[in-house]
């Protein structure tokens, strides 16, 4: 019982601590001259996920977010249950948990009886559950990746290399839409088309002063694209949780980032400043202030970036802890639980915007 009762006390810890933060600060937020607390500290509403399917499709590609007990149960409910999965039956289905504490008992032995191969399914085989039930020893603070099909907007991806261009792709254009569409020019300045890019964004239209809480003047964005692998043709559990026949995925856990860095630091001809990288010297890095990280603007750019079935990026650092996929933003309550994907995150109308804040430029 006491291993029941301990098993949340991390993440109980950490969603207390926040929540005390912000309870302590709300009352400052209506006040504060600094538009970074303010949009730090904005309110979401909460829709809770009635459809089962969803809540563990997404379990699944947030799965290192969770702990390994409850990692292990999304794969063995999304692997016994593959044929509601697949045609999407509104019937419910009844995952057992018994039968998923055997059968991982079983792969810990290296083996799988005939009872359980049926009720797990052909189709996934040993290996590729193994790679999904074993690798990592907790839980992951952040995670990113990608999804891809073999055929990717009429081109056939036929090589490793295609599928991480296509996906540096993705990511470029999105990220300069979304920074478009909050009014912030985008101009890339190192690495172009590269798996490693930096781009200077700067805000151009007032749209940014009344659709935002904070609008930083400039900001510095490091995009890495992680290397692309091709799965086994035994492997349905990614398409499940992805919602198409996925070909091509990430190669580790979190290696696919959006970084950014508000202010950044300048050359004297106004130009960001690049310095190399001490140990990859012809790599650049930048400087700036972090704190842009989890205000509503990086909320925002990132609900544009990930909009789409191809990406994601999760995080258990920001409050709520979240994890940013297709158009939706998906609550974390508890990572020790299988179904711990069970909300949406709801942006509100914040009480104040940028507008209110332009007499303050320190940003």
């Amino acid at each position: 019982m006491e291993k029941y009762l301990n098993k949340d006390i991390n993440m109980q810890i950490k969603n207390g601590v926040q929540l005390f933060a912000a309870i302590l600060l709300f009352g400052c937020a209506s006040h504060t001259s600094d538009p970074i607390l303010a949009s730090k500290l904005q309110s979401f509403d909460n829709e809770e996920i009635l459809d089962e399917g969803e809540v563990y499709r997404i379990g699944m590609i947030g799965r290192y977010m969770l702990e390994p007990e409850a990692r292990q149960k999304v794969l063995h409910i999304i692997s016994g249950n593959q044929e509601y999965f697949s045609k999407r039956k509104t019937g419910a289905f009844q995952p057992t948990l018994a039968t998923s504490t055997q059968a991982l008992t079983d792969l810990g032995v290296g083996q799988l009886d005939s009872s359980l191969g049926n009720t797990l399914g052909s189709a996934v085989a040993i290996g590729e559950m193994a790679y999904y039930l074993f690798s990592g020893d907790g839980s992951f603070d952040e995670v990113s990746g990608f999804y891809l099909p073999k055929i990717f907007e009429g081109v056939v991806l036929d090589s490793p290399e295609e599928a991480q261009q296509a996906i540096i792709e993705l990511y470029t254009g999105d990220l300069k839409m979304g920074l478009s569409k909050y009014g912030y020019s985008v101009t890339c300045i190192h690495n172009c088309g590269g798996n490693f890019a930096i781009y200077d964004a700067q805000r151009q239209a007032p749209i940014a002063l009344e659709s935002l809480v904070y609008a930083p003047k400039r900001v510095g964005i490091v995009v890495g694209v992680d290397e692309a692998i091709e799965i086994s043709a035994d492997d349905k559990v990614s398409s499940i949780a992805a919602g198409f026949e996925v070909n091509w995925l990430a190669k580790h856990v979190h290696a696919s980032r959006v970084v950014m860095l508000a202010d950044p630091v300048l050359n004297e001809d106004g130009s960001i400043k690049l310095t190399p990288l001490p140990e990859q010297p012809q790599e650049m890095s930048i400087r700036g202030n972090p704190r842009v990280q989890y205000t509503d603007f990086h909320h925002k750019i990132f609900k544009e970036i990930y909009s789409n079935p191809y990406l994601f990026y999760g995080t258990l650092d920001d409050h709520p802890s979240r994890l940013y996929f297709n158009s939706n933003v998906y609550r974390i309550t508890f990572n020790s639980q299988a179904d711990g994907f069970n909300r949406k995150l709801i942006d509100l109308v914040p009480e104040r915007t940028a507008a209110d804040f332009v007499q303050y430029e320190g940003q």
